[in-house]
């Protein structure tokens, strides 16, 4: 450590380098670490100790989140069940900690990953709420199997996440820019325009209702790019019209 702070120090003045950064500065130094790197800055000193708890982009990878080394490849096997619940139940006191401590009240982004399991929805919900009153823009939320199994396993709809769109039909509520969702499910009402600042979105492993894809072209005036993944094959079938000339620059369908 005496060898960096040593590295940080003018030759000539002895001036730290680091602490004559302003905060803002700091705070996009740590933007580009993980969560947990971010939070470990706290023993620097005494300026760091609750810096960040200022970032105001989170990203909650449920294998980097509980690794206790540099992030792995890592992947359960199918007879791990009991290692699964311990992990979940560790990434969600953990996150739920985080929560507490934070205290920038603006998000620019917020994204979160772990086996998601139907007992755990009411956190999820928390943590969504709190980001959407917290202003985010961007919000990926990916719980596919994919992520921590050699041999992915199709969720059935019961045992998905249900996206709460109930927060966005309030028109107070603040301007979501981007939504990647990933294994869940999003069924919205018949008349729904809680979208309508929505510039980009990704759909993958997605149930929707029958006139969610309408709803959401008809609606969504800002949407350019949207991207849909083995969730829209059954859906495609009628015919819509575009709200403008404008609307979906790029409608993607991957196989």
């Amino acid at each position: 450590m005496n060898r960096i702070e040593n590295h940080l120090k003018s030759d000539e003045t002895g001036v730290d380098l680091i602490n004559v950064l302003t905060d803002d500065i700091l705070l996009h130094i740590l933007s580009f670490l993980t969560v947990k790197d971010a939070v470990k800055t706290s023993i620097l000193s005494r300026r760091w100790r609750f810096l960040w708890a200022y970032i105001s982009n989170l990203n909650f990878d449920h294998l980097t989140f509980l690794s206790r080394g540099p992030p792995i490849n890592f992947q359960y096997r199918r007879e791990d069940g009991d290692i699964v619940q311990l992990n979940r139940f560790r990434f969600i006191r953990q996150l739920d900690k985080f929560w507490q401590l934070y205290q920038d009240p603006k998000i620019d982004s917020f994204r979160v990953s772990f086996h998601f399991h139907p007992t755990f929805a009411r956190y999820v919900d928390q943590w969504v709420s709190s980001a959407v009153k917290m202003g985010v823009e961007k919000l990926d939320i990916r719980f596919s199997d994919k992520y921590f199994y050699a041999s992915p396993n199709n969720i059935v709809e019961e045992e998905r996440y249900y996206f709460p769109w109930q927060l966005f039909s309030e028109r107070k509520v603040p301007i979501l820019k981007h939504l990647c969702l990933e294994t869940c499910n999003l069924k919205l009402p018949s008349v729904f325009d809680g979208f309508n600042f929505l510039m980009t979105l990704y759909l993958e492993d997605v149930i929707l209702n029958e006139g969610d894809v309408e709803n959401i072209l008809c609606n969504s005036l800002n949407l350019h790019k949207w991207t849909a993944k083995m969730c829209l094959a059954k859906l495609l079938q009628g015919c819509w019209s575009f709200p403008s000339a404008e609307a979906v620059k790029y409608f993607i369908l991957p196989h």
